[in-house]
């Protein structure tokens, strides 16, 4: 399967209303497997077959163009994938860096906004806010990445000591806003555990 080959399982549609087009996403549970071999093959140079598919999906209007923006999550959220495709599914970007990629939001100035697992393995789980930022409509690149969940256990003799940082993220126009909480338990219980008010994070989107 190469990686521009057109996916005919249904039309996006495109229509110019002021400055900006609105478009139409139906993206199936099939496009996004499709969307998922493709990514995968431009990473790995061979199909493969993907378990439990998740996908968000968004339309993106970039430049006088009508495209859509899916976030991939697959393999239980140990694989994952951002992807932009244009009007006729041809996938034009995809990277698989982004584990488990999921939340997505579409700017008005169409950056992609998403989450992604950081980091999952013993005692520890992280997620990520990232923002990408088009050079071109298959150019993307990293402007922004924050933290938004981290959760460490310092495991030894007596009760496991934990950090909790627990986060929310959302956008409002092109402003990035993230609500986080931060527990802090001390191992063994030496001294009562302690908890953060919530606090809301406004950062400017590149």
């Amino acid at each position: 399967m190469k990686l521009g080959l057109v996916f005919a399982l249904g039309v996006l549609g495109c229509a110019s209303g002021g400055e900006r087009s609105s478009c139409a996403v139906p993206v199936t549970a099939a496009v996004a497997e499709a969307f998922m071999q493709a990514a995968v093959e431009k990473r790995d140079a061979q199909p493969r077959t993907g378990i439990d598919i998740d996908h968000e999906a968004s339309p993106l209007s970039l430049h006088g163009r009508c495209l859509v923006a899916v976030a991939l999550s697959w393999d239980g959220r140990h694989e994952g994938a951002v992807v932009v495709a244009d009007s006729a599914r041809n996938v034009i970007f995809s990277d698989t860096t982004y584990r488990g990629a999921y939340n997505l939001h579409v700017t008005p100035r169409g950056r992609l906004v998403f989450q992604y697992v950081a980091g999952w393995g013993s005692g520890l789980w992280e997620t990520r806010a990232v923002v990408l930022c088009p050079l071109d409509t298959d150019v993307w690149v990293l402007c922004l990445e924050l933290t938004v969940d981290h959760i460490l256990s310092i495991v030894g003799t007596g009760d496991p000591g934990l950090y909790e940082q627990h986060g929310e993220l959302r956008t409002a126009g092109d402003t990035l806003i993230v609500v986080r909480r931060v527990v802090l338990s001390p191992y063994d219980h030496r001294w009562p555990a302690e908890s953060s008010a919530a606090v809301t994070l406004r950062l400017p989107i590149p």
